[in-house]
């Protein structure tokens, strides 16, 4: 099982393949777009997991491998399942979904993996499985209409 981390190292690695970009050129467009201190050490540093990347150098980076920023983010399904550094494990459709799907629920700081049910799609039309469409949970603590 590979942590999110993981995940994005190898997107990187794969999309600067796909352009068939070296590091040092990665980096130029790095620079070009602001980010001053992207060398290809710090590229290579990011490939090999030594280094985490913060949220805008990802959109730059999405620009400067010419992809986009959901493809960086996005884990491969089958992979199955990730893991976050505090050991929690995410199937990967829960990772890719495009909006809270509620796989997590909190019970104050508690995280709490919610079990996968079928649900019915929002147009009312057939059941659809899990990994097609999410519906998320009603709130614990939702308030009441005082009338």
């Amino acid at each position: 099982m590979k942590t999110y981390a993981e995940v994005l190292e190898c997107n990187i690695r794969v999309a600067r393949t796909r352009a068939d970009l070296t590091q040092a050129q990665v980096c130029d467009r790095m620079q070009a777009l602001g980010f001053t201190n992207w060398y290809r050490q710090t590229l290579a540093r990011v490939e090999t997991g030594a280094r985490r990347v913060l949220a805008e150098e990802m959109l730059a980076l999405a620009l400067a491998l010419e992809t986009s920023l959901s493809r960086l983010l996005k884990a491969d399904r089958d992979d199955g399942y990730i893991s976050l550094p505090g050991g929690m494990t995410l199937h990967t459709d829960s990772v890719n979904a495009a909006a809270y799907d509620g796989a997590i629920s909190w019970d104050g700081d508690t995280p709490v993996l919610n079990p996968r049910r079928r649900v019915t799609a929002p147009d009312g039309g057939s059941q659809v499985g899990w990994h097609e469409w999410y519906e998320p949970p009603e709130p614990a603590h939702a308030a009441e209409t005082v009338q």
